[in-house]
């Protein structure tokens, strides 16, 4: 205001007339001065930036605000300012010029921006886009975009476009590899630019996963040969690149000096004659079977695939052997018994049942059963033999008339393959007791819980329960020949 002169006192001096033209060189001109002092951590004062956002605000068409009007509603959304324009027709050969202000405070908003922690620009990344998005091809804004930090790298800090380069579709995992190996000066995604960012670069090199794989084999082959494997500071890291090129083909091209040489490494890593037997024994296995182990052996939970794997095997055998206990006992008692009475002994049975019935055999004679015997057999020490809700309760209903025989294999041929292949009953007659009174000894547990039930809510036991038979009963039964004296006289009996 300083500039103009108050009304009345002219004087007809004739004054020269202070126009917008001159208003805008002026206001240019101190502009520029405060421009000169925008750097990194010195930025306009807050009364300054604010004005400064007012003046920018300023339009001659409120219709065509081009790029002016887009970077200022994104720099007012920054500064969380009213972004309203306000219209200011154009007079004839007075127009103002607003270049200087906007890159003026454009150089200013860009280093604020570099004030912000990689949290902020991970958050307003699209934020980031779109300012890139409007400043990055203005030529008048050229200048700032090259030689400003504007691009974010992929550690979400700002850079110069100089200073990045296109990310080739590295994975994350070869880039870990990368710092962890090569240690650079700088980590290679402080490289890269931000995803998103590509199309805004201009003229940059794209970095490539194999100029990744190539810097890390370099650092290997100067530390040590890989035929010395097993001694090589970078042994793990290795390993783990041939099991990578196993399970993808890329990985091949990143590392093609290992995928050459994965054969002869792992054969140098093999040390031991122990394991290279093992080995030799794998390779000769059939292909499907090499297919299969290479399949096994990508899983995350491989051991634990392993062991129930196992664990269901043994299962199996122990089953398939309890099944065949039950034939061999079953044909032993009737051939027993046929030889003490009559080799002719008519309408005399003895059936092996496959169904869940409660019991294994059942004994018929004259066309009714006469006896009930269930088999159990105990394969590990840790465990006791136990018995169904079903073969409890039918032992109850047939005390009389049923057997429990156990057989005690815990301490049977441990670690022969042929444990579970027992032909002879012979082999296992010595192992097998047998309780005439089980029904006697569960009538009283099994009468306790089929009376527990809570009328009142309706809760009661499942059938999930069963019964434990403690290794002290199982020991005070009776041998085999004498359970089938019993039987016999049970039959000449009747």
């Amino acid at each position: 205001m300083k500039r103009y002169i108050k009304s009345g006192f002219e004087f007809n001096i004739g004054f020269e007339t202070y126009d917008r033209k001159q208003f805008s060189k002026d206001i240019n001109s101190q502009i520029a001065e405060y421009n000169k002092t925008i750097k990194e951590n010195s930025l306009l004062q807050n009364e300054i930036l604010l004005s400064l956002i007012e003046y920018c605000k300023i339009f001659p068409s409120l219709e065509n605000t081009a790029t002016r009007g887009q970077l200022m509603k994104l720099i007012c959304e920054y500064y969380n300012v009213d972004s309203t324009f306000i219209h200011l027709p154009t007079v004839a050969n007075q127009e103002i010029d607003w270049l200087t202000s906007i890159k003026c405070l454009l150089r200013n908003f860009i280093w604020d921006l570099n004030t912000k922690d990689s949290l902020w620009f991970e958050t307003n990344k699209l934020f980031l886009i779109n300012v890139v998005s409007v400043i990055y091809n203005y030529y008048e804004f050229e200048e700032l975009v090259l030689s400003l930090p504007v691009f974010p790298n992929q550690q979400f800090e700002l850079c110069k476009q100089s200073e990045l380069k296109l990310d080739g579709g590295i994975p994350d995992e070869l880039k870990n590899l990368y710092d962890d190996i090569v240690k650079p000066q700088k980590l290679i995604r402080s490289t890269l630019v931000l995803n998103g960012f590509e199309s805004f670069l201009k003229d940059s090199e794209t970095r490539y996963s194999k100029y990744l794989g190539e810097a890390i084999e370099k650092i290997f082959l100067d530390e040590k040969p890989y035929s010395e494997i097993n001694d090589h500071p970078h042994k793990k890291e290795i390993l783990h690149i041939i099991k990578k090129i196993s399970d993808d083909e890329r990985w091949t091209k990143y590392f093609p000096t290992i995928a050459d040489k994965k054969a002869t490494i792992m054969m140098a890593r093999i040390s031991d004659s122990e394991t290279k037997n093992d080995l030799f024994s794998i390779i000769g296995l059939d292909k499907n079977k090499i297919a299969l182990l290479g399949e096994l052996s990508r899983q995350n939970d491989l051991e634990r695939i392993i062991q129930l794997g196992k664990q269901a095997l043994e299962e199996e055998n122990r089953n398939n052997a309890d099944f065949q206990f039950k034939h061999s006992i079953g044909t032993h008692i009737e051939r027993l018994i046929r030889e003490k009475i009559d080799n002719e002994l008519n309408n005399f049975h003895i059936k092996v049942r496959d169904e869940q019935g409660g019991q294994d055999i059942v004994v018929e004679y004259n066309n009714s059963i006469i006896y009930y015997i269930e088999v159990k057999s105990r394969w590990d020490i840790r465990n006791s033999i136990t018995m169904s809700p079903l073969q409890m309760k039918n032992s109850v209903l047939n005390k009389n008339k049923y057997s429990l025989c156990c057989v005690e294999m815990s301490d049977f041929k441990n670690g022969d393959p042929d444990r579970y292949n027992v032909s002879d009953i012979q082999e296992i007659i010595n192992r097998i007791n047998v309780l005439n009174d089980i029904g006697n000894k569960i009538e009283p547990l099994l009468n306790g819980i089929l009376a527990v039930k809570d009328y009142e809510n309706e809760i009661s036991l499942t059938g999930d329960y069963r019964g434990t038979i403690p290794q002290s009963i199982v020991k005070s039964g009776k041998n085999l020949d004498s359970f089938v004296h019993d039987l016999i006289n049970l039959i000449k009996n009747r």
